[in-house]
């Protein structure tokens, strides 16, 4: 997030800025879809100094898309970081069926996902016994100890 956070030129296209929330799904207000949402919803109104949408709309889709593409047209871009992805097995009947909306904002740059994990979100989905509604659209990169300029060229080629 850091990274985007101080090149976001290299991100992003023209004057869209970066508008980062990062989600721990080990936090017990992230254990269902709804949780995620509304800690999303908290965390753009803290950030833009008003609530995207009311916090009685629930989890409708169309408020949710409607907003980020509002918050688009300002010239934010929502960047959303999902922290140990692995923690929706341990409340799976929530997460049925959920993503394939968030592929599609994604796929339309509504927003842009992290998603961090031990393993790939596909292989986190299969041990589910899941189709993941998203995974195709990542790509992958393995964290460990590297030198700046493997780095810099790992972000800049986005392997």
């Amino acid at each position: 997030m850091r990274l985007i956070a101080e090149d976001s030129g290299r991100f992003f296209d023209g004057d869209c800025q970066p508008l980062e929330v990062s989600l721990d799904l080990t936090n017990a207000c992230f254990h269902s879809p709804a949780g995620i949402q509304e800690g999303l919803r908290r965390e753009i109104a803290a950030k833009v100094g008003r609530s995207p949408w009311a916090e009685n709309a629930g989890d409708d889709p169309f408020v949710f898309e409607d907003w980020l593409s509002e918050l688009q047209d300002q010239g934010w871009r929502v960047v959303v970081l999902l922290d140990e992805i692995e923690g929706i097995k341990r409340h799976l009947e929530a997460f049925q069926g959920w993503g394939e909306d968030w592929r599609d904002m994604a796929s339309a740059e509504l927003l842009t996902m992290e998603v961090v994990g031990q393993r790939q979100i596909g292989e986190i989905y299969g041990s589910l016994w899941l189709t993941s509604p998203f995974g195709n659209i990542f790509s992958q990169s393995i964290v460990g100890p590297m030198d700046r300029t493997d780095w810099q060229q790992l972000v800049r080629d986005r392997r």
